[in-house]
């Protein structure tokens, strides 16, 4: 069969290799009748047939509503598509990334108002630094809603619900714990377990909301096959840019220099220099058993989950950048909460076309209804910054009170976070 990709004009197939390109969709096929009589199909590339339409044409959503039944293979080689289409993954990440920046802006301003208007030192200010206090805030006011969801959740109507959750509140009080005992004897491997526990939770909660918003490949096979992949490579990207960058003290990585003391100069060189090459020997081994593993090899991988790679690069990034900036993974938590909060919204907006409506300002209101569910967030989260501004502009900041200090002090974001990811790990049963 000859070779179409590159032909100026449609060539004539036939034979089962013509069908199974077909059948995929990696080509148009379209049927015409020869000066003979005989029927034959002539096929072409997309990147030729879109050279004379409007626009360029992906095939990923087309196959995939061919596979649903909502567009018939006719229908599918007529319909225009933007080849930049994002899924509603992709899109949910983007408007979380720009809600946690808009977030963070706001404290900005907070911040610099509160500078200006009040004379008083940095540890007495309620914004000592904007990304650390939108994080904290946002961080708190998250852990409780989601423990209030996943306490009123169908999981929990079983006794085994009740079970695995004071299972995990008290294993999250002991990591808190331990956390709190490493932390006043090596503040540096304190931070560096903390974060890399969240980002484990983080990678996971991703995998899940990209299986949930249905972006996932419709072959179950392939959509399992590969999501470890992912994750493996954001984390090699950081480790092949941090332990080099925090080894020769460059940056915002250089905080965590003091994990390198007591080692000689040899082995500090050896080991920053050799992270990357460590790093880039790995992908170079993954990508050669995606080539056996995945039809199409690694491009073949990446079409199938490009929205799962989108947002872990972006993870990367963002990740990255404020460690260069602050030396802090501050900015990743916000945006991992603000994700969570775009996902919900727009599942519970979805839901709730089906369901009779709640009586406003009711639990069952708050759970059902995006606005009775902006409300709850929102109120919870006016409440935690109402709390700091109490203990800051009342008290300015003391450590002497009994309760404030302990909820919604800068020291309490860790032990917050650790809490929230340990009763994550609840089975996810039916969600409620």
């Amino acid at each position: 069969m000859p070779d179409f990709r590159f032909a100026r004009r449609r060539v004539r197939a036939s034979g089962r290799a013509a069908r199974e390109l077909q059948i995929r969709l990696l080509v148009i096929a379209r049927e015409e009748h020869s000066e003979s009589g005989r029927q034959q199909i002539l096929l072409q590339s997309w990147k030729r047939w879109a050279a004379k339409q409007a626009g360029p044409y992906p095939c990923s959503d087309v196959r995939s509503s061919i596979r649903s039944g909502r567009m018939s293979s006719a229908a599918a080689a007529s319909r225009p598509l933007r080849f930049l289409a994002l899924t509603e993954t992709e899109r949910n990440w983007l408007l979380a990334l720009l809600i946690t920046l808009l977030c963070l802006l706001a404290f900005w301003t907070v911040g610099l108002i509160e500078r200006i208007a009040r004379d008083v030192e940095r540890p007495e200010r309620m914004i000592r630094n904007a990304t650390e206090a939108s994080t904290r805030f946002l961080a708190i006011a998250h852990t409780i809603v989601a423990t209030l969801f996943l306490a009123s959740s169908r999981r929990m109507r079983a006794s085994g619900g009740w079970i695995w959750f004071a299972a995990l509140a008290m294993g999250g009080a002991v990591l808190c714990l331990g956390y709190g005992w490493v932390e006043k004897r090596d503040s540096v491997l304190a931070g560096m377990l903390f974060y890399g526990y969240f980002i484990a939770h983080d990678f996971r909660d991703e995998v899940f909301l990209y299986r949930a918003n249905g972006d996932a490949p419709s072959d179950p096979a392939l959509a399992r096959r590969g999501l470890w992949i992912a994750p493996v490579l954001a984390v090699l990207a950081i480790a092949a840019v941090f332990v080099p960058a925090a080894a020769f003290g460059i940056g915002g990585a250089r905080r965590y220099d003091l994990f390198f003391e007591g080692m000689s100069m040899p082995v500090l060189w050896l080991l920053g220099l050799l992270m990357i090459p460590a790093a880039a020997w790995l992908f170079f081994v993954i990508r050669r058993r995606c080539e056996r593993e995945f039809e199409g090899g690694w491009r073949g991988l990446l079409r199938a989950h490009r929205p799962l790679f989108f947002v872990f690069a972006g993870i990367d990034l963002v990740l990255l950048i404020g460690l260069a900036v602050t030396g802090r993974m501050w900015m990743i938590i916000a945006l991992h909460v603000v994700v969570w909060y775009v996902f919900a919204l727009r599942q519970i907006a979805k839901r709730s076309r089906d369901r009779p409506p709640a009586r406003t300002m009711t639990w069952d209101w708050m759970r059902s209804t995006s606005r009775g569910f902006n409300v709850l967030h929102l109120g919870v989260l006016c409440v935690v910054v109402a709390a700091a501004a109490v203990w800051s502009f009342a008290f300015r900041n003391s450590p002497d009170l009994p309760v404030l200090p302990v909820l919604i002090s800068r020291d309490s974001l860790p032990h917050w976070t650790i809490l929230h990811v340990t009763l994550s790990w609840t089975p996810r049963g039916s969600a409620g």
